[in-house]
């Protein structure tokens, strides 16, 4: 898969299959994530497509993963924290961290007449 294909993922696919690993169950996979079970199931459905395998065999009330499961895990973890922590970091603007200076573009006659840019706080390039 290109970078260009990555924008056919469904990447709440993701956080999905992330809690089926830790809660081997649909219901609770569900109840956990704010989802009905058929929601859940509906996205099983995808995410085998998705990675060509089965990814949980039922087993009595619970879904083991495949291996392919396990080590999909192991890779998608990271991914996810990383994807959280820029996210998280993202933040709102605070004014004191900021650099003060802002980079607009307007045409000639429009940036005279919204600007004074004879004050000292303006710098016209």
């Amino acid at each position: 898969m290109t970078r260009y294909d990555l924008r056919k993922v469904d990447f709440s696919l993701l956080i999905i299959f992330e809690t089926l690993m830790q809660e081997h169950n649909l219901t609770l996979a569900g109840e956990k994530l704010f989802m009905c079970q058929s929601a859940i199931g509906v996205a099983v459905s995808r995410l085998r497509q998705l990675f060509d395998d089965p990814l949980f065999v039922r087993l009595g009330k619970t879904l083991e993963p495949t291996i392919k499961a396990t080590e999909i895990l192991q890779n998608l973890t990271p991914v996810i924290n990383t994807m959280a922590a820029v996210l998280r970091n993202a933040g709102d603007f605070d004014p004191e961290t900021r650099s003060p200076f802002f980079k607009t573009g307007f045409s000639g006659n429009l940036a005279n007449a919204a600007f004074d840019s004879s004050h000292p706080s303006f710098y016209v390039k």
